[in-house]
């Protein structure tokens, strides 16, 4: 283990002296394969962290400067100095955003990157057990969407049941008769309370609390379909994430 080490710190000297940028790329790549068989030894000299920060900044800039400017990269094998050196998620996730920075600086493709960001800012949130889990988890896709749109009204239809006490009951739900199924019917009243332009929708009456509670209620609604909207629709024009 001792030769290792010396023979890493050979190494980092050599990255001091005046050596080209290829031999650089080469060097920083023995640096890292060496510490990704050796886990030990993953933060001596510098952390492995930074060597494949510094491995991505060179190994793409280098690629630019070819002849004509824009010569292919090797993505797979970013993706797996990134997902398979033993990475936490914060780091993962920061790698990740750094990668997606320096394509796009480059006029390259980037495109292989924004799946992996998200399952990184995902997988960071769940450890956390940050509330922002639930809104990624909402706005992964067209299904997650309808399907929390649909976990939220069912909450709503279970809310709006008509308490067992009344003075627990925040608000009176004046129902309309839509089917002979009281379940079916209760639901569909429910659901025709966020269409007004119905002319034989339900109605409901709210105390003080009441309105408060359906305001908050509405702004539930609307925070999940606008995160949707930012995370698939507004990211196109390259909002960068923050971490």
């Amino acid at each position: 283990m001792i030769e290792i080490k010396e023979y890493l710190a050979q190494l980092y000297d050599r990255l001091g002296t005046k050596v080209s940028e290829e031999n650089q790329i080469q060097i920083v790549t023995l640096i890292i394969d060496i510490k990704r068989e050796n886990p030990e030894i993953s933060n001596s000299k510098n952390s492995l962290y930074l060597d494949v920060k510094k491995f991505i900044s060179l190994y793409l800039r280098n690629k630019r400067l070819q002849d004509y400017g824009y010569e292919e990269y090797n993505y797979l094998l970013i993706r797996d100095y990134i997902m398979g050196s033993g990475f936490n998620s914060k780091q993962k996730l920061k790698l990740l955003v750094y990668t997606r920075y320096l394509l796009l600086s480059l006029s390259y493709e980037y495109g292989w990157v924004e799946p992996l960001i998200k399952k990184a800012s995902l997988e960071l949130s769940f450890r956390e057990r940050n509330l922002s889990f639930i809104l990624q988890i909402s706005s992964w896709n067209s299904f997650t969407l309808l399907l929390s749109i649909l976990f939220i009204y069912i909450l709503e239809c279970i809310l709006l049941l008509p308490a067992p006490i009344s003075c627990m009951s925040v608000c009176t739900l004046i129902p309309v008769h839509y089917s002979d199924c009281s379940i079916s019917n209760h639901m569909l009243n429910v659901l025709s309370l966020h269409f007004s332009c119905i002319s034989n929708s339900a109605k409901i009456e709210f105390n003080s609390l009441g309105i408060v509670f359906f305001a908050l209620w509405n702004m539930l609604y609307a925070i999940v379909c606008v995160n949707f909207l930012f995370k698939n629709l507004f990211s196109k024009f390259e909002v960068d994430d923050k971490c």
